[in-house]
């Protein structure tokens, strides 16, 4: 598969298929080979961006709920704009989807209370992927 460069004619091959780490257990929600074909395959650097993000972001919900609470839509859309991203660029695919429907949501002009409605429950926890990385 190739992909065209933004903004440039440049063509870049980019292997359609990575196997999944070999060392990295299943984790639910965790594409692991697409997040590693993100990192050209290096190993090591996508198990410390796992990390990283785990550490990182693993208050990002409760820093979205503390910025609704305040009526601050504006940061709220923000961190989740951020949260969806990073969980992309790892392959934490129901991360990213709870992320991408909060900003959403944000993005519609929804009320935060309405908002706050997607109980605790129902966001995945970055902070888990750590612990079987």
């Amino acid at each position: 598969e190739t992909k065209k460069e933004a903004g440039n004619a440049k063509t870049l091959a980019v292997p359609t298929a990575v196997a999944a780490l070999p060392d990295l257990p299943p984790v639910d929600g965790l594409e692991s080979a697409d997040g590693l074909r993100r990192v050209g395959g290096n190993t090591g650097l996508y198990v410390k961006l796992l990390r990283l993000f785990a550490s990182q972001q693993a208050d990002a919900v409760g820093e979205i709920r503390a910025a609704l609470a305040m009526n601050d839509a504006e940061s709220a859309t923000r961190l989740a704009h951020t949260l969806k991203g990073v969980a992309g660029n790892l392959g934490a695919r129901d991360v990213q989807d709870a992320a991408a429907a909060v900003e959403k949501q944000l993005r519609d002009g929804c009320p935060a209370d309405a908002v706050e409605e997607q109980s605790e429950a129902d966001w995945p926890r970055p902070a888990q992927l750590p612990r079987r990385v």
